[in-house]
């Protein structure tokens, strides 16, 4: 009986089941009262009918769910060519050439994952900023890192606690630039966090609310529903003359994929330094990666040039000689698939050995490691006297 009483409930919520409550109403009544074997049967009949109904409606469901899923999967496969295949619509933000700006914009990117990319960037903007360059007179460079990748890993190692809480609530993420959202500051102060520790250096943060609206924007550009172009997305405010004035150095770390994010990263910079690990499948992926990113940046507008192939997690004892050699010819097929001579630094004073943390003086991050600090002063000033 309670039972009754509760699909019964349930129909009557259904406006489409008033007619089956009312008659199942009836058969609880005659199950209460008589007992009987019709009232009884009717009930279960009707609640098969109930049953089969609900089952017809989730297999529907699924239906729906699968084709969508399918729709964004056909969506991915697309990515890797879409952004090469779309053409680019009037009014897209041209790149300023880099005469014309006052802060180099460098993409820290490589389509392989676990290759140092994080490490990189964060060592890298601080050896940056506590140097003295000539070209500035003398003055140390302020530094903006901005974090591409939907991991987080940037925003969570640079900061902690009530800085990373503070750095979600007032939205100074990389996300909103990606959406396009008119109300995100022009103001540095305002837009950017900084960095503690590093008084020159300023964030702008991700979290996995990125990987979510990287895949929405895909979709929704894909199919026409908005003409807003996600490969442009970075562009207009990091060279904007309010970010230009401001900051001497951009390092964007990008996710290991060609993702709306890293694609508009790219479209904004004016080099590419690539993190690779010295191994056999990182290295040889490298030649693939810059014969990709020639056509991407001639669709982009933007004449990419490569700062360098920085090797990362290299042996604590330096690389041996069969590396070295391996290195070496890296160098050679680099220079056939560019066109033009690229710096992979295998010297010792550029090669980063593998360690434990990264750059930091304060915070999650250990500080600059001891035995490392040489290193990325030297790599810090080759990027500076190359960009």
């Amino acid at each position: 009986m309670e039972i009754l009483l509760e699909i019964l409930s349930f129909l009557r919520s259904q406006p489409q089941a008033a007619a089956l409550g009312f008659v199942l109403g009836m058969a609880a009544v005659l199950v209460f009262l008589f007992g009987t074997k019709l009232g009884k049967g009717l009930a279960h009949w009707l609640t098969g009918r109930t049953q089969r109904a609900l089952r017809r409606e989730l297999e529907a469901l699924k239906a729906r769910i699968a084709e969508t899923e399918e729709v964004l999967d056909h969506v991915k496969d697309l990515s890797k060519s879409i952004w090469i295949q779309r053409p680019v619509k009037e009014g897209a933000p041209e790149a300023r050439p880099l005469e014309e700006k006052s802060a180099r914009i460098i993409s820290v990117f490589n389509l392989k994952g676990g290759v140092g990319k994080t490490t990189l960037t964060v060592n890298l903007s601080a050896a940056l900023s506590k140097m003295a360059l000539t070209h500035l007179g003398e003055r140390e460079p302020r530094i903006l890192m901005v974090d591409a990748d939907w991991q987080g890993t940037l925003t969570a190692g640079c900061l902690e606690g009530r800085d990373y809480r503070e750095l979600v609530a007032t939205k100074r993420m990389t996300d909103r630039l990606l959406v396009n959202d008119p109300e995100f500051p022009l103001e540095v102060a305002h837009a950017t966090h900084p960095v503690p520790g590093l008084e020159l250096v300023r964030l702008l943060g991700a979290n996995g609310d990125l990987g979510t609206l990287e895949e929405i924007q895909l979709l929704k550009w894909a199919i026409g529903e908005t003409e807003h172009d996600p490969r442009f997305a970075l562009r207009r405010w990091l060279q904007s003359t309010a970010v230009q004035e401001y900051f001497d150095y951009i390092l964007i770390d990008c996710p290991p994929r060609l993702s709306a994010a890293s694609v508009a990263a790219l479209a904004a910079s004016d080099s590419v330094l690539v993190p690779v690990v010295p191994d056999d499948y990182s290295m040889n992926a490298v030649p693939i990666l810059l014969k990709s990113l020639g056509p991407l940046g001639n669709k982009l507008g933007v004449q990419l040039k490569i700062a360098g192939v920085v090797v990362n997690h290299a042996p604590p004892n330096g690389l041996t000689m069969v590396m070295e050699r391996k290195l070496k010819q890296l160098e050679n097929d680099l220079e056939i698939v560019w066109k033009q001579r690229v710096g992979v630094y295998w010297q010792e004073e550029w090669v980063i050995r593998r360690f434990n943390g990264a750059a930091l003086e304060s915070g999650p991050f250990p500080g600059l490691h001891s035995t490392q600090r040489a290193t990325f002063d030297a790599l810090a000033e080759k990027v500076a006297s190359i960009t």
